[in-house]
């Protein structure tokens, strides 16, 4: 009962409900960090509290998926989290540089990795995950911005 309600708090994030994307990835890390197995680097080049709802809702359960994976699976110590804006579209990109593994065999099945695509796929994004046995993963996204942003040079 306890691990049932453990999963359904992490699902919906009281974060996202307080606060724009940016403040709610940051409480995220904060509380990844306290855990001291994982430093995560985010590098912005948007205006996360301007991103339409929707899309920084997905964003953000890319994101948190793609660190959980990176502190369970990994091995690694950090991550880099890179956020841009180009004309219409919004492009994520989580890297590791921990133990890898062979992306053609993980293509379907893996919950987290399948649940990734489709919240890129519901919004007509799209997913690429590269990954080498020893060299790390690089899960990159890019997801279509309903309407125009402008640049606000966060870092």
């Amino acid at each position: 009962m306890i691990e049932s309600r453990t999963l359904i708090n992490r699902l919906r994030s009281s974060w996202l409900d307080e606060f724009d994307l940016k403040r709610a990835l940051d409480g995220m890390l904060a509380e990844i960090e306290s855990g001291e197995r994982l430093e995560v680097e985010v590098y912005w080049q948007v205006c996360p509290d301007s991103l339409p709802p929707r899309l920084a809702h997905a964003a953000f359960r890319i994101i948190q998926e793609c660190l959980a994976n990176a502190d369970k699976h990994s091995k690694s110590h950090s991550v880099r989290v890179r956020f841009a804006q180009k004309g219409k579209w919004l492009y994520l990109k989580v890297e590791n540089r921990g133990m890898g593994f062979l992306a053609k065999r993980i293509r379907h099945g893996c919950v987290g990795l399948e649940g990734i695509r489709l919240r890129a796929r519901l919004l007509g994004g799209r997913v690429r995950i590269v990954s080498t046995p020893g060299h790390g993963t690089t899960i990159s996204a890019k997801l279509p911005i309903a309407h125009s942003l402008s640049y606000c040079g966060h870092q």
